[in-house]
This record gives structure tokens, C-alpha cells and sequence, in this order.
């Protein structure tokens, strides 16, 4: 297309500059002819001026020679002197036109005639009085101006379309060539098939080559490189994670410490009851409904052992054994008893909102929601001392149930508000906490693509906020 415009914007030029070259030397040709026959026609009128027959066979010899469409004497107010008979000059251009060619130093001029279409027309002043008047016919001069703009446009169209052809070839062989077999090198080293072939003295493009040569060097080095820090980057991410993975479970023991630390006198109640029952069992004071009765408070103790031995299993238990996803009400309510029964929530009650129904799934497994609500009341616990109240909410907003915990506590001064889920960061006396239960939960809820906030509570305490997106059951899940 480009160089389709670019031939037609030459050839247009060429139009308009043959155009304008034929014109200009061809209209000085047709002036020089006519200004020629006035100059011989002038004197020879003045000769012949006594004799009207001669002067008229003068006149009609000099039109059909010069090929005139007329020729005429006027006098000085442009009437037809000779030959009469025919159209005055003042009706084939007028008597104002005569006057300003009378006056036009420079002789012939091209004009409109209304009766003759465009003609050369000279009105030159005779010696003695008077003017002759000659017009000679422009179609003529039309005619060949076109023969002759044709004949340059068709050799200026066959000139420029070999130089054309003769481009092609030349570009094919001096560019087009060369750029092929840059690119297929090209091709070969990107593949890493290959490599740029050593460039010969002389060769087209050697320059470019030889710098194509060099990036590729540097890209081929530049990619064994990346591909090394690719690898370190992969090791040291499996490293983080597998770091992240040892926190999470070393926190997750820490959580267990607590619970079982907090239920030894819970487990050693119904034992103490255990014993003493066997001892009474063990003497023969007890009849035998009282044994019976003994029996069933020692196998309600056991009973209760059990099932805090199981809380504890269940908590602990590896998340790849669960499904990926929890009631939150359930596991919610599983949480609060677990902890009710703990020494340290003895003087702390805990309050649940629920606003969702039983069964609202969300996307988090059972083990790592339990430990992060684990985290979260026992930090709500310490900060209020094991004394105070947990406010537990659960609601839903559109794809996201919201679960809010906040405490009766102080609160946290706002210039740590940012702080306190970065690893190792705790307010508690050394020994007292390792600082990474918040961090684990930060990290637990964005893994399962939720999010946690901290804030104070406009009344008193601080309040953490738990984004879970739900799960959707499936009819499958269901069966």
C-alpha cells in the first residue's frame, strides 16, 4: 500500500510538472508565431492601404496561411476597416477587450471570444492610424499540448515502473535477503537451536549482526542467571513456608500446653472422685445399692474424662485427616466449651450473637479455625486478666460471614494498633508469651483467603473482626 501511494503521489507530480512545462513552452511557441505574422503583416498594410482589392487578397492570403480565425484592420475606435463582410472584431471580443490589448505592451494574449471559444488575439497599432486585429484558434494549441503531456506521462510512468522493478529486485537482494537469514538466526538462537553464524568481511548488515551476536550472549547469560535466582527464590519460598508451617504447629502445641495446663484440675476432680470411690468399693460398709450407686458416679467421672480428653484430641488433630471446610456455629460452640471449663475463664463470661444458621459453611478447615478462636480468647483472657466478658458475634453480609470478638479489657493504645500481627511482638512479660499467636492467625485467615482486623470498641476493650468467605455445599457434598 505504501508504495502503491508512493507511485501515485509521483505520477501526479509528473502530471502537474509535465502540465505545466508543456503549457508554458508550447504558449510562448503559439504567442512567437502570432507575434511574427503582426510584424510582417504591419508594414505591408501600410503599402497597401490606397488599394482596398489588394489589401483584402492580403489579408485573406495571410489568414489562411498563418491558419487565422481573423484577421482585420481596425481604426482608431476599433471599427472593421477590412475585409468587410464579416464578423467585426468588436463582436468577437469586444470594443473594451480590443482597448486593453491595444494597450497590452507584451503583444499576445490568451482570451475568452464569445463567439470563437478561447483564442490568441493581438491588436497591434499600424503606422499612419489604426489597428490590426489577428486571433488564431487555441484549440489547436490544446490538441498538442495534450498529445505531448500524454507522450510524457506514459515514458515517466515506463521509466518510473522499471526503476520500480529495477528497486524490488534490488531491495530483495540487498535487504530483504539479509534481513530472512538475520531473522532465521534470529529464530534459531531464541529457540536455543542455535546461534548467529560468524559474519564475512564485506557482508550486508555484518554490523548488525555482530551486535545481535553480542545481546544474544548477554541474553543467554542473562537467562542462566534468572533461571538461578528462580531456583533460590523457589528454595528460599519452600523454606518460608515450611518455617511458617513449624511456627503454625509450634504455636498450635503452645495452644495444647494451655488447654491441658488449664484442665488438670478439671481431669483431676472426677478422678479424685474415682479413687474415692474405689476405696469406699473396697470395704464391705457399702450395700449393694450404694455400690450400684458408687458404679454410676465412677462411670459418669470416667465419662467426663474421656470427653475432655477428646476435646483436646480434637483440637490437636492434623488438618489433613478433616474436610476444608467448617460450621462456624459449630466450631464456635465446641470452642466456648472447651474453654469454659478451663481455670482461667472461671471469672470470665463469654456471650455468643448468632445471627447465621446452623450449618453456614465457610471456607477455612475445622483444626486451623479452631486454633486461630483459640488464639483470640486466650489473648481476650490475659488482656482482661481472667476477669471481665467476651462478646462473641457471628454474622453474615453477602459471600462473607463476619465473626467478632471483643473483650471487657483496656484496650490497645492505638501506636500498637499495627503492630500486633507482626511475628515475635507481645505486651507480656518475657516468658509469658512468644508473640507469634496473633501472627498465626493473621497468617491461618489470609491462607484460606480471608482477613483479620483489630480495633478498639467505642465502649471499653479491643475488638478483632474475621472476614470468612462461605462455602457453597454441593449436591454432592451433601450425599
Amino acid at each position: 500500500m505504501v508504495i502503491a501511494l508512493g507511485i501515485g503521489v509521483t505520477l501526479v507530480l509528473i502530471h502537474a510538472g509535465a502540465s505545466n512545462l508543456t503549457s508554458t513552452i508550447l504558449l510562448g511557441d503559439e504567442k512567437t508565431s502570432l507575434q511574427k505574422v503582426g510584424d510582417v503583416l504591419a508594414p505591408t498594410l501600410v503599402a497597401l492601404a490606397h488599394d482596398e482589392e489588394e489589401l483584402r487578397n492580403a489579408l485573406s492570403n495571410a489568414k489562411k496561411a498563418a491558419d487565422l480565425e481573423s484577421i482585420q484592420v481596425l481604426n482608431h475606435r476599433f471599427e472593421t476597416v477590412a475585409p468587410r463582410g464579416g464578423t467585426p472584431a468588436e463582436v468577437l471580443l469586444g470594443r473594451k477587450l480590443l482597448d486593453e490589448l491595444s494597450r497590452n505592451r507584451s503583444g499576445v494574449s490568451l482570451v475568452r471570444s464569445p463567439v470563437l471559444g478561447d483564442v490568441f488575439a493581438l491588436v497591434r497599432p499600424i503606422v499612419g492610424g489604426g489597428y490590426l486585429f489577428l486571433a488564431l484558434s487555441a484549440k489547436g494549441y490544446e490538441g498538442r499540448r495534450q498529445a505531448i503531456l500524454g507522450t510524457m506521462v506514459v515514458w515517466g510512468s515506463v521509466i518510473l515502473l522499471v526503476m520500480f522493478l529495477f528497486g524490488i529486485v534490488l531491495f530483495r537482494a540487498i535487504v530483504k535477503r539479509p534481513i530472512e537469514r538475520l531473522l532465521h538466526e534470529a529464530g534459531e538462537v531464541a529457540t536455543g537451536r542455535g546461534q548467529f553464524a560468524e559474519s564475512v568481511e564485506g557482508e550486508d548488515f555484518g554490523v548488525l549482526k555482530e551486535s545481535l551476536r553480542s545481546m544474544a550472549k548477554r541474553l543467554k547469560s542473562d537467562r542462566a542467571r534468572i533461571e538461578s535466582q528462580v531456583s533460590e527464590l523457589e528454595h528460599m519460598n519452600r523454606q518460608l513456608m515450611e518455617a511458617q508451617e513449624q511456627l503454625i504447629r509450634t504455636e498450635k502445641l503452645a495452644s495444647v500446653g494451655q488447654l491441658a495446663a488449664g484442665m488438670a484440675h478439671e481431669i483431676g476432680n472426677p478422678i479424685g472422685i474415682v479413687l474415692g470411690y474405689l476405696d469406699m468399693l473396697t470395704g464391705d460398709q457399702l450395700d449393694s445399692e450404694q455400690r450400684n450407686r458408687a458404679h454410676e458416679q465412677i462411670r459418669l467421672a470416667i465419662q467426663r474424662v474421656d470427653a475432655i480428653i477428646k476435646d483436646i484430641l480434637n483440637f490437636s488433630r492434623p488438618a489433613l485427616d478433616e474436610e476444608a471446610t467448617s460450621d462456624v456455629v459449630q466450631v464456635v460452640e465446641s470452642v466456648v466449651t472447651l474453654l469454659r471449663p478451663q481455670k482461667r475463664f472461671n471469672q470470665v463470661e463469654i456471650s455468643l450473637d448468632l445471627e447465621v444458621d446452623r450449618g453456614t459453611q465457610v471456607a477455612i478447615p475445622p483444626s486451623r479455625f479452631k486454633q486461630v478462636l483459640l488464639n483470640l480468647l486466650f489473648n481476650a483472657s490475659d488482656a482482661m486478666e481472667g476477669k471481665g466478658q467476651i462478646g462473641v458475634t457471628i454474622k453474615r453480609d453477602g459471600e462473607v460471614v463476619l465473626l467478632t470478638i471483643t473483650d471487657s479489657g483496656p484496650g490497645i493504645p492505638e501506636d500498637l494498633l499495627l503492630k500486633v500481627f507482626d511475628p515475635f511482638f507481645t505486651t507480656k512479660e518475657v516468658g509469658a508469651g512468644t508473640g507469634l499467636g496473633l501472627f498465626v492467625c493473621h497468617t491461618l485467615v489470609n491462607r484460606y483467603n480471608g482477613a483479620i482486623e483489630v480495633s478498639n470498641a467505642p465502649e471499653m476493650g479491643a475488638r478483632f473482626t474475621l472476614q470468612l468467605p462461605t462455602h457453597k455445599v454441593t449436591n454432592k457434598e451433601r450425599r
